[in-house]
């Protein structure tokens, strides 16, 4: 080989590997890109499922709260219950009471009309 024609070869095989290069660097380049914008995403994911779990925390009544609530709320229905069962007694009573009176009038003005009938 010539001089000229091995610095000729040796200027192509340069440019060829410079090309090759260019497009390695590229490809390395996207394929990095790709991976940086999954990454985002996953952790976008990830900050998604800590703010679920910070509101689930926030949010949600402790069981000894929850639990306090309902034996007040109990107490107050089983207070209620015995007023509604008071009420109810003693409207009963009333009532007998209002049908003994009756009863004795009704017994009363029947006695009544029979003695002024044999008299």
């Amino acid at each position: 080989m010539t001089d000229v024609s091995w610095r000729d070869y040796v200027d192509t095989r340069l440019v060829a590997l410079e090309k090759s290069l260019e497009i390695a660097l590229s490809d390395a380049r996207r394929a990095l890109d790709k991976a940086e914008h999954m990454n985002e995403k996953r952790f976008d994911s990830v900050n998604e499922f800590r703010a679920a779990l910070a509101d689930n925390g926030r949010l949600l009544m402790p069981r000894l709260e929850a639990e306090k609530a309902l034996h007040a709320l109990t107490e107050r229905v089983d207070h209620l219950a015995t007023l509604i069962d008071n009420s109810s007694a003693r409207g009963a009573g009333q009532l007998q009471a209002w049908l003994i009176g009756a009863t004795a009038v009704g017994w009363l003005i029947v006695i009544g009309v029979e003695v002024a009938r044999h008299t």
